[in-house]
Order: structure tokens, then C-alpha cells, then sequence
């Protein structure tokens, strides 16, 4: 416990709800993770119902009113199972014995991307290991039928279809990465033939697309043709037809199942808002939300309702059903809320003021900035790097920023050149030879923080993913300016990376950082591993065993040069995590350990600081 009372497992116990899917009788299909993963949940308006009780963490959707599909892997690895889960009456929560297979990966990548009344459909790599194909399968049979088998990474897939036959009648939209830049192609499969409707000779983010109930067309949000996204609907016939647009926001349009309706959510500094539109882009209603920073969205069959959930600077999950008859927003957590969470013990949540750093080249990087006004004199201060690096900083819950914050420290939240959420123009200003520029907006970040009251000589970086690797190059390239660093799941070098990442992100990823073939000096030349010597700071590392992305590999090699070096480092590894903490004790764990080292090099007890 800290000086001012206040223990960081106090916002770790706040469960985390992930919404799924809702029925058309106003049921949600949830995840929460309270008992320690992530587990399904039915959420009606009276009472929460387990549907699992597996090993691991685990997600899905309906396959019918009475089917749930559930997606499973092991340990984090992303190798995931496809099960079914028939709903009864008698229902008790089902243990990994008590799942029906659908798939079973054997070392391949098989991931749920929509399903209907008996049918799902699923990408896989197993032809090859490395392309994906788009897989449909009918519950009944077992039968399946390849939509997709063009090669690439697959995103966003979408199944339109309003016959008795999906097998074979479907209309589907499939997005795939192009491997240039941070763009993707946008396919429509009718029956056996595959056209693509994006530009050819033009790139762009092809983000949501989704089927119009007449099979004619189908709405996606790109930035091919502007710097932000925006909606717009492609006819099957080949036609483009812009439909809503905001020069300073991107826009996300979920259409409903009728095709009378877009749900339309607008992403503004790390900031989102809703709205419902009719299909041409016209303003039905504002829906009255309370400020979020993230938002998943989800219309039942009949689009009666839609389903909404928010990831707010105070919770990481509010849950809510809207009619249409009005589009009211009904929470459906809140008369369940001691039952189905910890209690609230963490003191009111302090919101971020946006600021902008000035850089050496007449630019501004974004930022969020954590501070209590309770604590006056130079402060200690953490710079927060997000992952990505085609990600940005958002409003939302953080157990780690908040209670740091609240104990003493200044929190900054950059989104350095490559963050999304600011213009196409920002998030390639970081592509291969270029990245170089994302590692000295640190530099720029450093020089500017005595201006909002913060001591130089006590700032640590901390980041995870991308943000792991921008916390090693800082403190590579960068050395003098920090007092210490923590590295979650990132990469050490950017060579071994791409050499030992699976082969179907290796094409995807080095369109960003730089191809082995042809850039190997580049990589190595902003890869920390090779010039670890330069190394001063305390690091601690922390990495999970299973993680399919960022080898576990990259930790180790560091922390054995750091070894050599005599630099002061700390490796802890998670041997049942992947990419990411997924299990809540080892969050307690990896928390606290980051807290301890945290304040052990940049205490803010020390006597420079003063409560009013």
C-alpha cells in the first residue's frame, strides 16, 4: 500500500466485460474474466448465466437461438479450437471436456469470423501454413465450402445472406492486407466467382465491410480517398458511392441486418460518439452515451436492438441494449453490478487532458496526460507507449496509468508518427526508413516534459508490444534521457523478429518495418539487440512463453547481452500467456512487479514532493 492509501490491485479486481453477440429477444453473449480468464456469459435483463468454465480464456457467437460457436486456444497461442456449446435449460458451465469440436488446429491458425443460424465461417492457414483461406461450414453436416483461397492475411470477413442455402448462396465480403503499407484489398465472393471492388492502384484501410440486405452492395469504412476514414457504399456493380465523411474523425458504419439503419461511430482523439444514421448517411438520432474511448457494437438478427459497449476512463466495460423504438440507452450491468464485479474501491478516475508536444521538424505528436493536482514540485513522470504501431492512445479504463497518477507520478501517452486516429498521412510517417523519426519523437517528447512540471532526471518509458520495442530503442538510442524502462512482449531485434514471427504476419509486417531481403542493414541498424551496450537504465522485461507474435526469444537474447553488459535487467516470463496478460493473477503479478521497480528508481515519496 502507498502512502496516500491507495493498492493497484484495487483497479485490477474491476472485471472486464467483452460483448459478443445479442440475440433478437434482447440476450447478450458476453465475456467477463472475474473468475480469473475470460469465460461466456448470458446476459439477460434480470440475471448473468456461465456458459464455461474452460482452462483458458475463450470468446464466440451465436450459431442460432440455442448454439453458441466458442473459440479456445491454449495457453495464448493463438492456435485456436472451434467448438460448439448447445444452450438447455439444465445448462451447468461447460468444461473443456464438455465442448463439441468443430475444428481442431494441430498447429495451424484457425480463427471465427462470423456465423448465422446454423453456419459459421472461419479463415485458416492449414493449406500452407502462411495464406488463408475463408471457410464456410454448415453445422448440420459438416460440410464446408471454401469462400477465399487467394493467398494473404485475412481481416474482416462478412457473410450476406437470407437463404435457406448459405453453403452455396452467400454473398461474402473478405478483406485482406495488401502488404504494402497499412492497406487492405476488398473482395466480394458470389457463388464461385471472386472480384475485387477497392481501388487497384490505390491504397487504403478497407475496415467493417458489411452486405446490404439487398445483396446489391455493401458498406465499408476506408481512408483510400482521404486522409480520415469515412463511409462508403461499393455497389456489386462496380459503382463507389461516398456516404459520410468528417475531415477530423474516423468514421466506423455498422449497418443494421434490414439495411434500413448505419450505426455510425465517430473516433475523434482518442474519443468516440455514436449516432444512428439512415442508409444515405442522414442523422436519425444521437445516441446520449457517457464518453468513451472505445466502442463494440452489435445489431440482433431482427435489428430491433443494438448492442453497445464501452470502454470508459472509468470502466473497461459498460454494457448497453438500445431499442428502436427510441434509442434509449439501457445498462445491463448496473442492477447486477455487485454480483457480477469487485467492488469499486479505486478513488474517482482522473481524466486526461490532451496536450501536443512540438517536434524538431515543425510537427505536433498528440498526447494524454495523467496528473493529480494534489501533488505539486517536479514529478516523476512514465511515458506510456501504446502497441501497434497502427494503433493510438484512448480514453479508456487503465488500471497501471490511473493508479500512478494517483500515487505520485505525471502519465504521458504519446502517439508518436505511425499512430493511427490523427490522418493516413501521420500513421506512414513511421514506414521503414522512416521509423528512425518515431524513435526521436521520444527525444522530442523528453525536452518538452519540464514544461508541464515533470523532473528529467526521473522519467521512465513503458510500453507493450510496438511500445516494448520503442521502450528499448529509447532507451538504446536515446540513453542519457532515462531513468529506467519496462518492456512488455516486445521486440529486441527487428531481424530475429521477422525471421521467427509466423510467416503469415512476416509479409504484413515487413511492408512497415523494412524486408529482410533488402533492408537487413536497416533493421539491424534500429534493432536494440545489437546495440545494447549502449544500454544504462534499469530494464525489467516481462514476456509470455506461448506468445505467437513477439517470440519469447526476443527477451531472452536481450536479457543475455544486458548480462555481458552488467546493465541492471529483470526478465519475468509467464508460462501460460501469450501476446498478452490474459490471465488475472498474472496481471496482479506483472503489475506489481512494475509498480516495485517503478518506484525503486523513480520514487515519488521523495521529499521534493508536497501534498496540498
Amino acid at each position: 500500500m502507498t502512502e496516500t492509501g491507495l493498492v493497484l490491485k484495487d483497479w485490477l479486481d474491476v472485471a472486464r466485460w467483452v460483448l459478443l453477440d445479442i440475440g433478437d429477444d434482447g440476450t447478450v453473449l458476453a465475456t467477463c474474466d472475474q473468475e480469473g480468464t475470460g469465460q461466456l456469459f448470458l446476459v439477460h435483463p434480470d440475471r448473468v448465466v456461465a456458459l464455461t468454465a474452460l482452462s483458458q480464456s475463450c470468446t464466440g457467437r451465436f450459431a442460432g437461438p440455442d448454439t453458441v460457436v466458442v473459440q479456445h486456444d491454449r495457453d495464448g497461442n493463438a492456435q485456436f479450437d472451434l467448438s460448439l456449446l448447445e444452450l438447455t435449460d439444465d445448462l451447468v458451465p461447460a468444461t473443456d471436456d464438455h465442448l463439441v469440436a468443430v475444428t481442431r488446429s494441430e498447429g495451424t491458425c484457425e480463427v471465427l469470423m462470423d456465423a448465422g443460424p446454423g453456419w459459421i465461417v472461419y479463415m485458416s492457414n492449414r493449406r500452407n501454413n502462411i495464406d488463408f483461406d475463408v471457410v464456410m461450414r454448415e453445422l448440420s453436416t459438416g460440410q464446408e465450402r471454401i469462400l477465399y483461397e487467394l493467398g494473404g492475411l485475412v481481416s474482416h470477413v462478412h457473410v450476406g445472406t437470407s437463404s435457406d442455402n448459405p453453403l452455396f448462396e452467400a454473398a461474402v465480403a473478405v478483406t485482406v492486407f495488401t502488404g504494402e503499407s497499412f492497406s487492405t484489398h476488398l473482395w466480394l465472393i458470389e457463388a464461385t466467382e471472386a472480384r475485387q471492388l477497392s481501388p487497384q492502384r490505390r491504397l487504403g484501410m478497407h475496415l467493417e465491410p458489411r452486405i446490404d440486405q439487398s445483396r446489391r452492395a455493401l458498406y465499408v469504412s476506408t481512408d483510400t480517398y482521404s486522409e480520415r476514414r469515412g463511409i462508403w457504399r461499393y455497389g456489386f456493380d462496380g459503382t463507389r458511392t461516398a456516404v459520410l465523411s468528417d475531415p477530423d474523425a474516423d468514421l466506423t458504419a455498422i449497418p443494421s441486418p434490414d439495411g434500413r439503419l448505419l450505426a455510425v461511430l465517430s473516433e475523434r482523439r482518442g474519443e468516440v460518439s455514436l449516432s444512428i444514421c439512415d442508409r444515405d448517411g442522414h442523422q436519425l438520432a444521437p445516441v446520449d452515451l457517457p464518453p468513451a474511448g472505445a466502442a463494440e457494437l452489435v445489431w440482433s438478427g431482427s435489428s430491433q436492438r443494438l448492442a453497445v459497449q464501452l470502454n470508459t476512463i472509468h470502466s473497461p466495460s459498460e454494457l448497453y441494449v438500445l431499442d428502436s423504438s427510441d434509442w434509449t440507452p439501457r445498462p445491463i450491468l448496473t442492477s447486477l453490478h455487485a454480483e457480477t464485479t469487485a467492488p469499486l474501491r479505486q478513488p474517482a478516475a482522473i481524466i486526461p487532458a490532451f496536450m501536443q508536444v512540438p517536434t524538431r521538424d515543425g510537427l505536433h505528436i498528440p498526447c494524454r496526460v495523467y496528473r493529480h493536482p494534489r501533488f505539486e514540485g517536479p514529478r516523476p513522470a512514465v511515458v506510456y507507449l501504446h502497441g501497434g504501431p497502427e494503433a493510438n492512445e484512448v480514453v479508456e479504463f487503465s488500471p497501471l496509468k490511473q493508479f500512478l497518477a494517483h500515487t505520485g507520478w505525471v502519465v504521458v501517452a504519446p502517439d508518436v508518427r505511425g499512430s493511427t486516429g490523427y490522418g493516413r498521412r501521420w500513421y506512414e510517417l513511421d514506414d521503414r526508413h522512416r521509423r528512425v523519426e518515431a524513435i526521436a519523437d521520444l527525444n522530442d517528447i523528453h525536452r518538452w516534459l519540464p514544461t508541464i512540471g515533470v523532473d528529467p532526471d526521473r522519467v521512465a518509458l513503458v510500453g507493450a508490444s510496438y511500445g516494448g520495442y520503442l521502450t528499448l530503442c529509447g532507451l538504446t538510442f536515446y540513453p542519457e534521457l532515462w531513468a529506467a524502462g519496462v518492456d512488455i512482449m516486445g521486440i529486441a531485434s527487428l531481424v530475429t523478429y521477422l525471421e521467427n514471427t509466423p510467416q503469415y504476419r512476416r509479409s504484413v509486417r515487413e511492408c512497415e518495418y523494412g524486408y529482410l531481403d533488402y533492408d537487413r542493414e536497416l533493421l539491424r541498424s534500429i534493432s536494440p539487440l545489437y546495440h545494447a551496450d549502449r544500454i544504462q537504465a534499469p530494464l525489467l522485461m516481462i514476456h509470455g512463453e506461448q506468445d505467437p507474435r513477439v517470440p519469447v526469444t526476443e527477451s531472452h537474447a536481450l536479457a543475455d547481452r544486458l548480462a555481458e553488459t552488467g546493465t541492471e535487467c529483470e526478465l519475468l516470463i509467464f508460462a501460460d500467456e501469450g501476446h498478452a496478460l490474459s490471465r488475472r493473477g498474472n496481471r496482479y503479478e506483472a503489475y506489481q512487479r512494475i509498480e516495485t521497480f517503478l518506484r525503486r528508481h523513480l520514487d515519488p515519496a521523495n521529499p521534493t514532493f508536497r501534498l496540498r
